[in-house]
């Protein structure tokens, strides 16, 4: 599978998927809408790389790279056949 191909498979896995659904919500204070909103931001605005992730909001930050770490791996995933 070229990678191109295991992107847009991976985008495709992720569009239903929330901060919550990847990531570990202990990381959340009393709700994740940070998180989510971070996440919702990096898969809006198509941030797949964790150390482009940016903010005033710690918890925006670390939303965006649980977005990034999610595409990365299912990139990984479809790129092995798993």
């Amino acid at each position: 599978m070229s990678e191109d191909e295991a992107h847009d498979r991976a985008i495709d896995a992720l569009a239903s998927q929330s901060f919550e659904d990847v990531a570990d919500a202990s990381m959340c204070t009393e709700d994740c809408e940070g998180h989510d909103a971070g996440f919702e931001w990096a898969k809006e605005n198509g941030y797949t790389d964790a150390a482009s992730c940016s903010g005033e909001s710690t918890s925006f930050v670390e939303g965006c790279q649980a977005y990034a770490s999610a595409f990365a791996e299912k990139v990984e995933e479809e790129q092995s056949g798993s």
